[in-house]
């Protein structure tokens, strides 16, 4: 991943995106930690999560895992936030898959 903002910076390229995936057959699960090593590799390009996904995360630790990427970064972080294409972290959170669209949208929870 390292490598890969360093060859798109030399590239030209203006921006980055990095995944959030929980699966093991994924490489990146901790984005924001992912994006601050990248920031140091790469010195000019902006760096962005491509799609945090914040149902199943807290949102204040969210927040201020990327606020200090932005720091590490000097201000080069962005964020996109949104459910993802995967539904496959939801139950790795220990929520219920039928439970996808409360989530999402920030709504109590069945009993």
């Amino acid at each position: 991943m390292l490598e890969m903002a360093r060859i798109a910076e030399e590239a030209g390229l203006d921006i980055l995106g990095v995944g959030e995936h929980h699966g093991l057959r994924y490489v990146n699960s901790a984005t924001a930690t992912t994006i601050a090593a990248m920031a140091v590799t790469a010195k000019r390009i902006k760096l962005t999560s491509a799609t945090t996904l914040l149902s199943t995360a807290d949102p204040v630790r969210t927040f201020q895992e990327f606020a200090t990427a932005d720091l590490v970064s000097n201000g080069r972080m962005e964020i996109i936030f949104g459910r993802g294409a995967f539904a496959d972290n939801v139950s790795l959170f220990g929520f219920d898959l039928e439970d996808y669209d409360a989530l999402f949208l920030d709504e109590p929870l069945p009993r």
